[in-house]
């Protein structure tokens, strides 16, 4: 579901697709890629769907929602738990030891915000507009993973 919350992405079989989530018509194809589109995937569109993100293997692509042009292939070294768009063009993710966020217009890395201490991160969630950030995880506590951690930053642009 897009972040406005009127598109409806679809991901598998070397395509993503976007839906009209009011009407419920297909409403573009985006560019299919070279691989196998398995999962698990993670699909994540903007407001108006403006860029479409997919994680895939380990690397996110990166479409024009509108031209439906795939721009770029974003390399992330490990798979994505979690993905998500966050205001301002960019793109958090989540591995088990990193909680990256990308500029989608250049694929640039901007920062990267600590999972844990001593934990890893495995759950992601967004506020409504995208100033809050809350990652889940276990940590260990010395003998088992037994303790969950969440922590929360603020999601504006830095």
């Amino acid at each position: 579901l897009s972040t406005c919350g009127r598109k409806i992405g679809t991901a598998g079989a070397r395509k993503v697709a976007i839906w009209s989530a009011v009407s419920g018509r297909l409403e573009r194809v985006l560019s299919r890629t070279q691989e196998a589109m398995r999962g698990p995937l993670r699909l994540s569109i903007s407001s108006g769907a403006a860029w479409v993100i997919c994680s895939v293997a380990n690397s996110i692509l990166v479409w024009d929602g509108h031209t439906g042009e795939l721009l770029r292939r974003i390399a992330v070294g490990e798979h994505m738990s979690n993905l998500a768009m966050l205001p301002g063009a960019r793109a958090i993710g989540v591995t088990p030891a990193e909680v990256p966020v990308w500029d989608l217009a250049t694929g640039a890395l901007l920062y990267d915000l600590a999972p844990t201490p001593g934990g890893f991160a495995a759950r992601l969630a967004i506020g409504a507009g995208g100033d809050v950030v809350a990652v889940c995880g276990d940590a260990w506590d010395g003998e088992d993973w037994r303790s969950v951690r969440v922590r929360v930053w603020d999601g504006r642009e830095r």
